[in-house]
Order: C-alpha cells, then sequence, then structure tokens
C-alpha cells in the first residue's frame, strides 16, 4: 500500500473512531439522566422496546470501535491491507467503505457462499 493511501485510510478510520467514541459517550450521558426516570418508562412498553434497540445499537457500535482500532493497528503494519486469504492487495476504495475488513470483495463473497 502506498503511504499517501495509507495515511488517507488511517485519517477515515481516526474520524469514525471519533464518531462512535462521541455517540458512546452521548448514550453514557443519557443513561445517567434516564435512571431517574425509570420507573415512568417501565410503564410504556414501546419506550422499552427503544430502549432495548438502543442498547443493541450501542452494542454493535462498540464492537465496531473495537474492530477498526485493530484494523488501524494492522494497517500501519508493512503487510496492512493485504488481503488475509489470498494474500492480494485489498483496493484502498474497499478498505475506506469497509474499515473493518481484512478481505478483497472476491474473498468476501467466497466466505459468505
Amino acid at each position: 500500500m502506498h503511504i499517501k493511501d495509507r495515511q488517507v485510510l488511517i485519517e477515515s478510520i481516526d474520524k469514525r473512531i471519533a464518531r462512535l467514541k462521541f455517540i458512546l459517550e452521548s448514550e453514557d450521558n443519557n443513561d445517567n439522566v434516564q435512571n431517574d426516570t425509570d420507573s415512568v418508562q417501565s410503564e410504556n412498553a414501546n419506550k422499552m422496546s427503544d430502549v432495548e434497540v438502543e442498547g443493541t445499537l450501542m452494542n454493535i457500535a462498540r464492537q465496531e470501535l473495537t474492530q477498526l482500532k485493530v484494523n488501524k493497528d494492522w494497517i500501519e503494519r508493512e503487510d496492512g491491507g493485504m488481503c488475509v486469504e489470498c494474500e492480494e492487495s485489498i483496493p484502498i476504495q474497499r478498505l475506506i467503505a469497509v474499515p473493518t475488513t481484512r478481505r478483497c470483495v472476491n474473498c468476501a463473497q467466497n466466505e459468505n457462499k
């Protein structure tokens, strides 16, 4: 991977990490406010469903954040950006679009069959 491409990708990953951290920190702050109104929320099934959905989304965000941090470390290494299956270079456009991937499109499609 070219140095410039690596820098662009790392900047893109850093921006996504910052957005996820902001979302997760905002949710943590909302949890502190919502604790005072738990009795009201327990009476409303729709709100409980919303809370469950939000919790699931926050778990997905935490998982993505972890994967992004791991892949950022991988991208910074010499072998970063190489498909773990076929060992071909993963196009920078794919890595920017799917920064948590370690497979090229062909290998990812084969994995899903």
